[in-house]
């Protein structure tokens, strides 16, 4: 491989453990023809996702700690990739040869003498990692902490799932074709699925969109599975007045407007996310009516008409899919969850005026933080006398929060009912 892919990974580990995200950071790289655009993405993610381990390997060997963001992105990289069983010395000689654009006359000795030190030792090191929690685990310790709390019977299966590649799960277009249809498409193409709930297809192997047949004119989308429930969760009848608030990238407003004939508006505050969103639903043969705002704010968007289903995909930590986006739990901060939290509250507050008597609000996260989840939920029935929770028919009440596994990702439902006489 190119060391100039290495040089790339390193650059977007350094730019994402600064404070930005990584999508935003690979989509801004500018990938040469000789360099695998994929190659940088796992690497990348790989660095991130056992970043832990690689911590503790380098403050066991080095007293050269946090000399350069760039040159500790290049060991991240390396140390990740030989643990990772790909060949060692390759590895070495191409994190080396990185070093060299970077103009610092030390770096290419001391990543060669630290490779090396980590391959001699590897074996011992490999038990240092076991008998710290941050190299075991790959969370900063304030996040395994909370998740014992939250989940003492569950924790180390989160934690171990989070360190695994996420599935690549499908949603068919119902409206465009079955799907049996499908995966006779699929098995024509060498795609080898297996079906899940919701009748989700999990690929055996991850693939390019470019290689999905019938990608390209609307008939499947890429969603997981455990997102898959919100549609399904919402109830939905022809002719309703539906919100999805929040709704970009899209993919839960098109899985809406996919299985019933609604009228479907959507607000997302983020113009680029919106702008997703209206592509996601042209190439899906898909309408609604897409709004840039706050929800928050329901005189600069609301018209005073009801509406009979709203969809509070509202923000939050993230902390369930944590194995596809490996740079949030090394951005994010406890403190964070109280910010998240009040902005969950004001979000509902908002769209509790905006549904109908007898209507129906999904509250959802892609959270396993019950901070986020089930306490938010309690809180909202406490302040809000009209709102009654309803059972989840197709999930069981054990499973409103749905934890990672094989063959999903985390996150939260709630469903509420707006009761009249009870305000």
């Amino acid at each position: 491989m190119n060391h100039s892919a290495y040089s790339l990974a390193a650059l977007a580990v350094s730019r994402t453990l600064s404070g930005q995200t990584l999508t935003h950071v690979l989509a801004e790289q500018d990938f040469q023809s000789s360099i695998n655009p994929a190659a940088v993405r796992d690497m990348t993610s790989n660095a991130l996702r056992f970043l832990g381990q690689s911590k503790v390997i380098i403050q066991k060997l080095s007293r050269q700690l946090n000399q350069d963001a760039r040159v500790e992105a290049l060991l991240y990289i390396g140390i990740s990739q030989i643990a990772l069983g790909r060949p060692a010395y390759a590895i070495v000689n191409a994190i080396v040869d990185a070093c060299e654009p970077l103009n610092r006359s030390w770096a290419k000795k001391y990543t060669n003498a630290l490779l090396r030190s980590y391959l001699r030792q590897q074996e011992t090191l490999n038990q240092v990692i076991v008998e710290n929690e941050l190299g075991r685990y790959n969370h900063p310790i304030w996040w395994i902490n909370l998740l014992k709390q939250d989940w003492p019977q569950d924790w180390l299966s989160i934690l171990s799932a989070n360190q695994t590649h996420p599935p690549m799960t499908l949603r068919t277009n119902k409206r465009r074709i079955s799907l049996d249809e499908y995966i006779i498409m699929l098995d024509k193409a060498g795609v080898m699925t297996s079906r899940y709930e919701n009748n989700a297809l999990i690929l055996e192997k991850p693939q390019s969109v470019h290689n999905l047949p019938g990608f390209s004119e609307g008939l499947v989308s890429v969603q997981d599975s455990s997102a898959q429930w919100a549609a399904h969760l919402l109830d939905l009848s022809p002719g309703q007045r539906i919100l999805d608030a929040c709704c970009a990238p899209g993919g839960k407003s098109a899985h809406i407007l996919e299985l019933a004939d609604v009228h479907l508006t959507g607000i997302d505050s983020d113009s680029n996310r919106l702008d997703m969103a209206r592509s996601t639903l042209d190439r899906l043969g898909l309408k609604a009516f897409l709004i840039k705002a706050d929800v928050r704010e329901i005189d600069t968007w609301w018209d005073g008409i009801p509406f009979d289903r709203i969809l509070a995909d509202v923000p939050c930590s993230a902390s369930g899919i944590v194995r596809r986006h490996p740079d949030i739990k090394w951005n994010r901060r406890l403190e964070d969850l109280d910010s998240f939290s009040h902005a969950q509250a004001e979000i509902m507050d908002a769209l509790w005026q905006c549904l109908a008597i007898g209507g129906k609000l999904l509250y959802a996260t892609c959270s396993v933080f019950k901070q986020e989840n089930a306490n938010q939920t309690a809180l909202f029935l406490e302040m809000h006398p009209d709102a009654r929770l309803l059972p989840l028919t197709k999930l069981s009440e054990k499973d409103k929060q749905l934890l990672p596994n094989a063959q999903q990702d985390g996150f939260y439902y709630a469903l509420f009912e707006r009761n009249a006489g009870l305000h």
